[in-house]
């Protein structure tokens, strides 16, 4: 449509923290606690509600798969699709904030431990973890690049998946709270600029 309205609206259930797309279904995060819920991307109704950790917090979609990232018990809960069945849970050791999937798997950020890791999507175990700066929130993978907002000291950090280390650090004057990642770089969304910087 040419004018810009909200064509449809789902009913989620309280507090929705993520949302990703798969097989033309979305998946939510956080609502209701302890679930993701799918919605069909049809109907725009509520098709199934799957367990998972204690406290969703964040959903991506890769690799034939649906990931949930869960704080109460620091996992990962990776689920079939098609099926909705939780077919892996992965223990990251921290506790988890964002996903984003890309270049060989799923990137984890955990902002207490500073880091951020990578669960292989072949194996399911954590293969790459990297020393980020404080508050890693937000991640967003592009080509072989990952990008982490380091929420605690207004940084953007570059990670080179190929070497396992930070390129880059890049002060963004503010708090990164988003950030976007393609082939051309990265957006990021910066709380005390009211802006969105590239």
């Amino acid at each position: 449509p040419d004018r810009q309205t909200v064509t449809q609206v789902a009913r989620v259930g309280e507090g929705p923290a993520g949302v990703a797309a798969a097989r033309g279904d979305l998946w939510i995060a956080g609502a209701p606690r302890n679930r993701v819920v799918r919605i069909d991307g049809e109907s725009g109704q509520v098709g199934q509600k799957v367990l998972v950790g204690q406290s969703p917090i964040a959903v991506t979609a890769g690799y034939g798969s649906v990931w949930v990232a869960s704080t109460g018990p620091q996992t990962v809960s990776r689920i079939q699709p098609r099926s909705g069945r939780v077919i892996e849970t992965i223990d990251i050791g921290a506790t988890p904030a964002a996903l984003s999937a890309g270049a060989g798997g799923v990137w984890v950020a955990e902002p207490d431990a500073r880091r951020v890791a990578r669960i292989n999507a072949r194996s399911g175990a954590v293969d790459i973890s990297v020393s980020v700066g404080a508050g890693p929130r937000s991640v967003s993978v592009a080509n072989r690049a990952v990008w982490v907002a380091n929420a605690l000291d207004a940084t953007v950090s570059r990670i080179d998946v190929g070497h396992g280390a930070v390129l880059a650090t890049t002060p963004v004057g503010g708090v990164p709270t988003a950030l976007s990642a393609d082939g051309d770089g990265v957006w990021v969304a910066v709380r005390d600029k009211h802006a969105l910087l590239r």
